[in-house]
């Protein structure tokens, strides 16, 4: 649970965006905070990098 950046509101404004553009995406990363961190305090940060590439890679 990130308490620094609202997931929500974070949402709320890709979908206000992408209303006008073709070339945004949203991905809400459950369970991270914005340091890619678990709940648990762990980094999750190889993970996050290899969702990435494979995104970049279907665009």
């Amino acid at each position: 649970r990130d308490i620094n950046v609202s997931p929500d509101q974070a949402k709320r404004q890709a979908e206000q965006l992408m209303q006008s553009r073709s070339n945004v995406s949203f991905v809400l990363l459950a369970g991270l905070d914005h340091t890619f961190q678990n709940q648990r305090g762990e980094s999750e940060i190889p993970a996050v990098i290899k969702q990435i590439r494979a995104w970049l890679e279907r665009t």
